[in-house]
């Protein structure tokens, strides 16, 4: 989880997608 947010706060696409399909 930690490393999503480090990812969605550095503006990659590819993390935050991650981040979402976990959170859905």
């Amino acid at each position: 989880i930690t490393i999503d947010i480090e990812g969605f706060r550095s503006g990659s696409m590819n993390l935050p997608i991650i981040k979402n399909k976990e959170k859905e």
